[in-house]
């Protein structure tokens, strides 16, 4: 019961939303972007979470990150299940690194796994930190393999690590509660949101040392950023009560304009040869879908409806189809303690979800 009411509510809740963001930006009855639910393949699962997904467009493998039931590999052309990856429970973030024959994966218990990247046999399983890690990025210029922590009481860190072995090279840290996964520039410039302190950090990777850190506005916490190399700008999805996508100025720290998204943002993907941005948004159960007219113009042209709870995603850059999971669960529970507890996922109800624009 509570399950059913819970789903009509946020069905309700993600209608208006909808309507709210389409009257707002004028939207017109043609949808420009055009995306729909294209296939919905359900996975056994037990009662689990997840984090990121990744997609090898070399392959077309969708690696999804579930941390009751380890690292999942799913081929989205054979649309059949590759491989639930042995030993990795507690898989959190993927960090693919095919030049190297290696995937990363940060661990909810401190540790990253070490896989092959063509065998994909697991290699080692490392302790890097003792608590959680978020998820794993490259530096360009420099070819430094980082992993980020999540959240943390008062300082977090970015651990520099050598990609064929999971060790610890050097750690650097931030004094804040949550870093999300940082963006960068390609000419050794990392941008690290800093989500509870509602800032973003520019650092160099030479030194590893902020020189500025720019007040967000009306973005409360950053959770998803990527670099517009094009425009010199940072795409951000931000989660708070009124939930925004910001585009900044990554010179300056200028924000040149902000959109409403729906609520339970987690991820942003980018579309640069259409100049589209869409953000992923879990609560409202929602894709925002954004037009670049111009470095400093954005206009949402549809908003389309998913499935609760789907709030990360990865877009393979050929085709433009996005991929975002979800399951079944049941939400409003309280412990003996009166407190809430987190969503109960049902079993066997895992889903990867693919929208794809209308022919």
């Amino acid at each position: 019961m509570s399950s059913t009411i819970g789903s009509t509510r946020s069905f309700v809740i993600a209608f208006a939303v909808s309507c709210l963001l389409l009257c707002c930006n004028g939207v017109h009855a043609q949808p420009v972007s055009g995306y729909r639910l294209d296939e919905a393949v359900t996975l056994p699962s037990t009662n689990t979470s997840w984090d990121y997904i990744e997609l090898d467009q070399a392959r077309g493998y969708l690696f999804v990150a579930r941390r009751g039931d380890g690292l999942t590999i799913y081929d989205v052309r054979k649309k059949k299940l590759v491989a639930n990856v042995s030993g990795t429970t507690g898989a959190n973030g993927i960090l693919l690194l095919p030049a190297l024959d290696r995937i990363l994966i940060a661990n909810t218990d401190g540790t990253v796994t070490v896989i092959a990247y063509k065998s994909l046999k697991v290699i080692d399983r490392v302790k890097v930190d003792n608590a959680s890690l978020n998820a794993g990025f490259v530096e360009p210029m420099s070819g430094k393999v980082f992993l980020v922590t999540a959240t943390r009481e008062k300082v977090s860190t970015l651990f520099q690590v050598d990609p064929q072995t999971g060790a610890t090279l050097a750690k650097f840290d931030f004094a804040t509660t949550k870093i999300d996964t940082p963006a960068v520039d390609g000419k050794g410039t990392i941008f690290v949101p800093m989500r509870y302190q509602n800032q973003i950090a520019r650092v160099s990777v030479s030194d590893m040392k902020a020189s500025a850190v720019w007040p967000t506005g009306d973005c409360v916490n950053p959770v998803a950023m990527e670099y517009d190399q094009a425009h010199n700008r940072l795409l951000v999805a931000c989660r708070g009560e009124k939930p925004v996508f910001i585009a900044m100025d990554s010179s300056t720290g200028k924000i040149v304009s902000t959109l409403p998204i729906g609520r339970g943002v987690d991820g942003l993907v980018v579309d640069r040869e259409n100049r589209m941005i869409v953000t992923s948004n879990g609560a409202d159960a929602n894709l925002v879908v954004i037009r670049q007219h111009s470095a400093n113009e954005y206009k949402i042209v549809e908003v389309v409806a998913t499935r609760p709870m789907a709030r990360t995603m990865a877009m393979d850059q050929s085709s433009k189809r996005l991929f975002l999971v979800t399951a079944e669960h049941t939400t409003g529970m309280t412990g003996a303690d009166g407190k809430s507890l987190p969503p109960h996922f049902h079993t066997n109800t895992f889903s990867i979800l693919s929208y794809a624009k209308a022919q």
